[in-house]
């Protein structure tokens, strides 16, 4: 599920991938990246959140489950 920045934005802190290269330099950040389990981001808020699926009947499979920000 990717994550889109619309509204605050969060700071990749680590990937399990290299970074894409063009002609020797580092590409430019994405405005959308898949959030992935071996992925470490940094957010300006903390606070209880839902991560889910827009799919209502995912809900009913665990698609749909809180998480905590924290500092």
């Amino acid at each position: 599920m990717p994550l889109r920045r619309p509204i605050a934005s969060a700071l990749l802190r680590s990937r399990a991938r290299r970074p894409r290269r063009r002609r020797g330099r580092l590409a430019p950040r994405p405005k959308t990246v898949t959030a992935a389990e071996t992925q470490r981001i940094v957010v300006p808020f903390v606070g209880n959140y839902v991560w889910h699926c827009h799919i209502l009947e995912h809900e009913e499979i665990d698609m749909m489950q809180p998480y905590r920000v924290v500092p």
